[in-house]
């Protein structure tokens, strides 16, 4: 598809809500495929797998709070954006 963007939406488990919000948003626009850790799976090569999602995307947003600051896998997705 032209045109369409690649978007990592990275959130602590505790913005939940947050996030689910600002997905619906990005989800309705026809120009936005959503990337986030879930799409990520888990295993050995989920740090691949993340790593790979966060190249494909064009676009990193995170969903800042004081929980995402202190959680150490919101580091890593930050780490690998």
């Amino acid at each position: 598809m032209t045109g369409q963007h690649n978007v990592f939406l990275s959130f602590a488990r505790s913005d939940a809500t947050h996030a689910e919000k600002l997905r619906r948003l990005l989800s309705a626009r026809s120009d936005v495929r959503l990337l986030s850790s879930e799409d990520s799976g888990t295993g050995e090569s989920w740090q691949a797998k993340l790593q790979e999602a966060v190249a494909k995307s064009d676009w990193f947003v995170l969903v800042l709070s004081p929980e995402s600051l202190s959680s150490s896998w919101m580091l890593k997705e930050l780490g690998a954006a």
